[in-house]
């Protein structure tokens, strides 16, 4: 029973599951509460889990699900599988990326908020580019001058071989891998020095160091996000998060991170600590691949789901009196996170304009008029043109061929290439291909393994076909969101279809396996005709729920504890069946079980006629070395050998009497050692062909992510939107606290006031009061604004400051009179400001900055 493949299919399952209970229609009111449930499976990070990981809109999933969850997994394969020059260069290229994108951004910056970005903007992007265009002529100069060293090794082995005489087993590995001598050469000389124990030395001094500086960093980092310690220098950035529950959540991150890299220093300066470090790192190395696979095939539906919901956007239209909602923000990690951490599945495209009472019913017509934009389907409350389009669908794009169609063709090119080594090689003491390849599956350690070992060699891309299954699904539930009848008929019918293949293929080597995923699927494909029945308001008793919910965990429960029985069966009927035969009491090795359960599970399905296997090599008990393989430092097989015991120490063997391993024959070491010899080699060509996928795919993440970025700093700096303050004096402070209005008169009379959202980095509190004036373009041009509708924001009230309410009320367009003796105007300092009247004390603060 293969845990990884029960757990794929239960989490397919319950994904597939949870798009169905997401339909757009009418369920029963009745129904609400376990559907809600169930749709949290869906893994798309819009619903608040616990009280410090709080619910986010579209933006921030969309960012999470595909740009920071690819860039972690590409930074875990590069540490575990790449060397540290490679990852230097690669974080150097992402350096010079993400330059250029800066000097790009900074273009796109407005001048009149930001005026030092023109000088440094074309600098960023020369030295950005030219980086980035030199660390790629280095790259293929290394590729280049590795490919001409291999073609020329290969050569000489085949050089040496004899033409006339069958390879063996030992020649194909050989040429499988041409590096196999310098390795081999490369390791003899060091046994000794491995077997003293230097390969738990002592890391150098300045990698300590490093470490060091670093944990320290990150401990420190956390204890001020999570408000234990502060600091005077950083409290002006850290208070906005430290004040919100994500701060605890960010900062028991870092807190996380840095305990564990303390630890690693710590160990690291005791033998036995570095000897577990050493253990543990060889346990990830070997487990890594599987993980990141598996994390990509939970992640294939919520990652495609994001990228899917860029696209889908339709034309809405605000009545007068209404306007569009707008997500202002600022660059400030208050604004970012107030805008971003809000539940966005109930959200609306419109939202009546609040002016105060003060507001001519003939200029609030003007301000908040009939008008049409196009708003993404996800969250209405989002602009397609002006956001979603620009700065978030080419990288969707990009993610769709490196993520949504790369992961098939990266499991297409890995059980391709064990498919190609199989074929290359001696059968394995089998008869046929497909039994050559169950008897692999059983012996073999590969780390790849998860991705065939499950399956028949005739169904060996099945992953593929879950694969297809998520993308038709999800590309259905999210292009047709407003035909809701027919996605739920649709995907009926996709789940039908794929239920009755995986009852005809029954693909999975295992009993559970198989009968699970039919179960599953038969489920699915029910689920989704419920789905149809409610579209179409079928008479549905209200109770129904509690048996679907039932079924719905109670089916694949008992299809796992059955198939265990039958698997744990057939198990024992091999193992007597091997008794019996040999008329002996000894359990048989693991060669043994591999090879009669290869041949049972094979002529179970197909009978015991079959097509042999294309390629004849001779026997895997023939030891007749060819010229190839007598080279020196090759792979020669010996079967007298056993490699699980050649490093045993015969003084030792009396120490353990009790346990002896099932006796091994010539051919079944031989095989042993064959199937080793070639797992070695496959881990060196899958891990490089993943770890190439995900480098590639971590650049084109990369640069999606700075295409965003940028949008995000387009936005926060809005021309449409005036600050409330600014280090303006004379003239240009004039226009800027006044939208370009000559006088206040003029202002107020072309202006209408409303509260400032409390989505924006302008959020009322009790620390500040903001206003928020949206105002019609001045003849002669406002400000900041051209000619179109802009947004002037004041600040009423601060903490630290006082408060302008006694010059103004809140929303006012007129002054107390009795304190304030003339409008705003240009003081003797270059700032506008109230005169008071006589006998009136203020601080300068507040009638200059709280009018």
């Amino acid at each position: 029973m293969g845990a990884l493949e029960i757990f794929q299919i239960v989490v397919n399952f319950a994904q597939h599951l949870s798009i169905i209970t997401s339909f757009n229609i009418s369920w029963p009111a009745q129904w609400t509460g376990i559907l809600a449930v169930v749709r949290n499976m869906q893994l798309d990070l819009s619903v608040r889990f616990t009280q410090y990981v709080p619910a986010i809109d579209f933006r921030a999933q969309f960012i999470i699900l595909t740009y920071l969850t690819p860039l972690l997994i590409t930074s875990i394969m590069l540490i575990f599988f790449k060397t540290p020059q490679v990852v230097v260069w690669y974080g150097l290229l992402l350096g010079c990326l993400g330059a250029l994108a800066t000097g790009i951004a900074l273009k796109f910056i407005p001048s009149t908020q930001f005026s030092v970005q023109t000088a440094i903007s074309t600098d960023l992007m020369i030295a950005g580019g030219a980086g980035a265009g030199f660390l790629l002529l280095v790259a293929l100069i290394v590729l280049f001058a590795k490919r001409q060293y291999k073609k020329r090794r290969r050569a000489k082995i085949c050089a040496a071989a004899d033409p006339t005489q069958a390879p063996t087993a030992a020649d194909i590995l050989n040429a499988r891998s041409v590096s196999t001598v310098a390795m081999s050469n490369e390791i003899k000389p060091n046994l000794k020095l491995l077997a003293s124990g230097s390969k738990y030395k002592i890391k150098p001094w300045w990698k300590i160091l490093r470490n060091v500086i670093i944990a320290g960093t990150l401990l420190y980092g956390g204890l001020l996000l999570v408000g234990t310690t502060s600091n005077p220098y950083t409290d002006t950035y850290v208070s906005p998060v430290k004040a919100q529950a994500i701060g605890i959540a960010f900062g028991s991150i870092l807190i996380t991170f840095g305990s564990l890299l303390s630890y690693n220093v710590i160990s690291g300066c005791f033998i036995a600590g570095r000897k577990l470090n050493k253990k543990m790192n060889s346990f990830f190395r070997k487990n890594m691949t599987q993980i990141a696979l598996l994390a990509m095939v939970v992640l294939y539906i919520p990652q495609t789901t994001a990228i899917f919901n860029v696209f889908p956007c339709t034309f809405v239209t605000c009545s007068e009196g209404h306007e569009f909602v707008s997500n202002r923000f600022g660059l400030d990690a208050g604004s970012l996170s107030s805008s971003f951490l809000r539940n966005g599945a109930n959200s609306t495209a419109c939202t009546p304009c609040t002016f105060q009472s003060t507001c001519p019913a003939a200029l609030a017509s003007q301000l908040c008029p009939f008008t049409t934009d196009l708003r993404l389907n996800k969250d209405p409350s989002l602009s397609c043109i002006s956001e979603m389009y620009p700065y978030y669908l080419p990288g969707a794009l990009l993610l769709f061929f490196a993520a949504t169609l790369g992961f098939p063709w990266l499991i297409h090119k890995l059980v391709s290439a064990v498919s190609q080594f199989l074929k290359d090689i001696p059968p394995l003491g089998a008869t046929t291909q497909a039994e050559s390849w169950l008897i692999h599956g059983c012996l073999s350690q590969n780390s790849c393994k998860a991705l065939y070992y499950g399956y028949h060699y005739k169904w060996r891309f099945y992953n593929l076909n879950l694969v297809i299954q998520k993308f038709l699904v999800v590309a259905v539930y999210v292009f047709s969101v407003y035909h809701e009848s027919a996605v739920a008929i649709v995907v009926a019918c996709i789940h039908f279809a794929f239920f009755v293949s995986a009852l005809y293929s029954r693909p999975y080597v295992n009993i559970t396996e198989d009968v699970l995923s039919i179960a599953c699927n038969a489920l699915n494909a029910l689920n989704a005709v419920i789905s149809v029945l409610v579209a179409f308001q079928a008479p549905i008793p209200v109770n129904t729920i509690y048996a679907i919910a039932t079924a719905n965990i109670a089916v694949p429960v008992l299809t796992m504890l059955c198939g265990s029985y039958f698997e744990r069966k057939l198990q024992r009927r091999i193992v007597g069946a091997h008794k019996s035969q040999l008329g002996t009491t000894a359990p048989p090795s693991k060669v043994q079980l591999a090879k009669e359960r290869g041949r049972r599970v094979h002529f179970a399905r197909h009978g015991p006629h079959d097509v042999t296997i294309r390629h004849r090599a001779p026997p895997l008990h023939d030891t007749t070395t060819s010229p190839m393989s007598r080279e020196e430092g090759s792979y020669t097989v010996d079967p007298n050998s056993d490699s699980d015991s050649s490093d045993a120490d015969p003084a030792a063997a009396p120490r353990h009497p009790a346990k002896t391993k099932p006796a091994l024959t010539p051919e079944d070491k031989q095989l042993v050692e064959l199937v080793k010899r070639l797992d070695a080699q496959l881990n060196v060509f899958l891990l490089r062909v993943l770890v190439q996928y995900f480098l590639v795919m971590g650049i084109a993440v990369f640069v999606a992510m700075c295409i965003t970025g940028i949008g995000i700093i387009r936005l926060a700096t809005d021309t449409t939107v005036v600050d409330s303050s600014s280090s303006y004096t004379n003239a240009a402070a004039l226009a800027f606290e006044l939208g370009g209005y000559a006088t206040w008169s003029a202002f107020s009379s072309r202006c209408c006031c409303s509260p400032a959202p409390s989505t924006s980095r302008y959020a009322n509190s009790s620390a500040a009061l903001y206003e928020m004036w949206k105002c019609l373009p001045n003849a002669d041009g406002a400000a900041d604004a051209g000619n179109q509708l802009f947004y002037k924001m004041r600040k009423r009230y601060d903490a630290a400051i006082g408060s302008g309410l006694v010059l103004r009320e809140y929303c006012a367009t007129t002054f107390d009179t009795s304190v304030v003796c003339a409008e705003p105007a240009l003081n003797s300092s270059g700032l506008v400001s109230v005169t008071l009247c006589p006998g009136v004390t203020l601080t300068s603060p507040q009638t200059a900055d709280l009018w």
